[in-house]
């Protein structure tokens, strides 16, 4: 378990928000409640992805390999393409998905950001039995750097105020 450290700080360094470090700890420690976890418990009647019904719903089955999720993440390259990040590791690989981009060259907090938000995203869309999108991503990461700027717009405040 040597790398868990590294994998665990990566989450860490990319972004302030405790409720996202808190999402991306669930998912390393496998504590995330999907619908494997929650028919064990009884607390929901099938085992089977909220999305597609086919296989059981594992966060690894949700992430990577669920179809509505797979054309999510093709979406993301896309997007991320069409603003000229061409050097992208593939965003279809399990551990990329699962752990972050580790084999990032260029824009290495960015894009493992945009994963965890993403991530974010399609679990959102899971609650919601609504298929994930691009739409959806993007207005959880506009919130997400509205919630990041305010901080800093209060500290350039109390830093121009005569004291």
């Amino acid at each position: 378990m040597k790398c868990f450290p590294i994998l665990s700080s990566a989450s860490f360094q990319v972004t302030l928000d405790m409720y996202t470090r808190d999402f991306q700890y669930k998912i390393l420690n496998r504590i995330l409640f999907t619908n494997a976890k929650l028919s064990k418990l009884k607390l929901v009647e099938s085992p089977l992805c909220t999305s597609c019904g086919k296989d059981e719903e594992t966060p690894e089955h949700l992430f990577v390999f669920c179809q509505s999720s797979r054309a999510f993440w093709k979406e993301i390259s896309s997007w991320l393409r069409k603003w000229g990040i061409d050097m992208l590791p593939d965003l279809t690989d399990q551990v990329n998905i699962m752990f972050g981009l580790f084999d990032a060259k260029s824009h290495f907090m960015l894009l493992n950001h945009i994963v965890l938000i993403a991530k974010q995203t399609i679990f959102f869309c899971r609650q919601k039995s609504i298929a994930p999108s691009l739409i959806i991503f993007l207005a959880h990461l506009k919130k997400d750097f509205q919630n990041r700027r305010i901080p800093c717009q209060r500290k350039e405040q109390i830093k121009s105020t005569p004291g």
